[in-house]
Formats: structure tokens, C-alpha cells, sequence
């Protein structure tokens, strides 16, 4: 049986893995193990240095490390900590405010699932299946806000969030979610635009809510109803009415 010898050079080993568009005579690898391409050729893997000196506990799956509007989080089952980039990186533990009275602190709430976040460019929302924490700018549109506050509402509770295309979206929604002020605000609502009172369909497991395009405030509007938000200072009582007749804010169950 005849071999056949290929020399391999610096540049064939730091292409890494072939495309699967090419073909024959292609000197790119087909299979790589512990081994990954680098501008020298093929290197060993290397293992990751723990930026934390002493490293910090785990408890699968927490903590999880995000990064959100430019800053690194470790966000455990029930706290938030803001990472320092130093050498090594050290973290501090955030103070967490309710958010419908942000005169209180609230605790983040044990159990739920693993976190998922969804962000903007100043503001982000964490959720795990039974409260919503989130951290808005000063100048965003939350009443009293203060710079690094990390707020806390444990009666929204989405299992999932993500934000795509710049529009918020949450959903998988437990627990009775018209109780209270929403379910005066649909009313009305319906009462203004002329239409009878209908029957609520209970958002849950595979329904999802989204705000307008542009709207980081849109979730805002669900915990803080009563109250104003600057810069227009329309309740959010009046921002839903008028989303909902732009078709700007609704709901929307999902074929599971």
C-alpha cells in the first residue's frame, strides 16, 4: 500500500477546523481534540486563571457570572454583587430595594430556577422564574432612582427574558397576574375605547409580554403602576392605555 505524505505548515495548523462548504485537498483539520488553532499552530488547551485570588464558593448552577451595561455581576441564588476589575478581582454585595416602595429593602427570594438576562443599553433585568431584579440608570424612567441601585419585585414573576431588536420580552408568567391595579387598568381601558369587558386569559407558562420598541421601561410599567415616571410624568397607568391603542405593549401565547 502506497503512503502518502502531506507537509503541514505553521499557517495549514492555525486554520482550525474546515468549513463544511470545502472539500477535497483542504488543509484546514477535521477533528481537533484538547488542541486549539492559534496564529503559532496548534496549542495545547490551557486552563482558565481564577481572576479571584481565593476563588468563591459554587453551588451549581450559581453563582453565575454576567456582564450587564458594562459591568461584571455574580449573581447567587439570592444576592447581587458587583465585580471589581482589580487585581485580583474583588465584589461587593448590592443593596436590594422593593420595587414598589424603593423607600424599603426586599430580599431576593430563594429558590426559582437559573437566572436569565436580558439588557439594554442602560438598564438590565434578571430573572429565575419568581421575581424580577433589575438596575436602571438614574436618568431612565424610575422614580427616585439612584445610581447602581439594584431593585427587587417578587410578584412578577417571568421564568425567561431576553431583549431582541430593541424591544423587551418576558414571559412564562406563574400566579394570578391580573390581581390588582393591572386588572383596573385594562378595565379602564376598555371602558375608554368603547368595548365591553372581557374575560382575562391568565398569561402563563408559554405566553410572553412585550413592550414597545425603544421601551426600557416597558417591565417598569407592570410593578409600578400608580406612579409617575419622569421625563413625560404619564403614570404608567396611561402609558399602557396608549401602548396598548398603538399596539405598542401586549401579549402573546406561544405554540409549545
Amino acid at each position: 500500500m502506497r503512503e502518502f505524505t502531506q507537509r503541514l505548515s505553521r499557517e495549514d495548523l492555525s486554520r482550525g477546523l474546515q468549513p463544511k462548504e470545502l472539500g477535497f485537498g483542504s488543509t484546514h483539520a477535521v477533528d481537533l481534540l484538547n488542541l486549539r488553532p492559534e496564529q503559532e499552530g496548534l496549542q495545547p488547551y490551557s486552563f482558565l486563571r481564577d481572576p479571584f485570588d481565593d476563588g468563591i464558593p459554587t453551588d451549581w448552577p450559581f453563582p453565575q457570572l454576567v456582564e450587564a451595561t458594562d459591568s461584571l455581576y455574580l449573581l447567587q441564588e439570592t444576592a447581587v454583587e458587583k465585580i471589581t476589575e482589580s487585581v485580583p478581582w474583588s465584589y461587593t454585595t448590592q443593596d436590594t430595594l422593593d420595587a414598589r416602595n424603593t423607600s424599603n429593602s426586599l430580599d431576593i427570594p430563594f429558590g426559582g430556577n437559573q437566572w436569565q438576562v436580558a439588557q439594554a443599553q442602560n438598564s438590565w433585568y434578571a430573572v429565575k422564574g419568581n421575581c424580577v431584579v433589575f438596575n436602571v440608570a438614574p436618568e431612565a424612567t424610575y422614580p427616585g432612582d439612584i445610581n447602581d441601585a439594584v431593585y427587587v419585585d417578587d410578584q412578577l414573576n417571568p421564568e425567561a427574558a431576553c431583549y431582541q431588536k430593541g424591544r423587551y420580552f418576558m414571559g412564562g408568567f406563574t400566579g394570578n397576574f391580573w390581581a390588582g391595579e393591572l386588572d383596573t387598568v385594562i378595565s379602564d381601558w376598555e371602558s375608554n375605547v368603547g368595548i365591553a369587558t372581557t374575560q382575562r386569559l391568565e398569561p402563563s407558562e408559554n405566553w410572553i409580554a412585550y413592550g414597545s420598541i425603544g421601551g426600557g421601561d416597558f417591565p417598569l410599567w407592570l410593578m409600578r403602576i400608580g406612579s409617575s415616571t419622569p421625563p413625560s410624568q404619564l403614570s404608567a397607568k396611561d402609558k399602557i392605555a396608549e401602548a396598548l391603542e398603538r399596539n405598542e405593549f401586549g401579549f402573546m401565547p406561544l405554540n409549545v
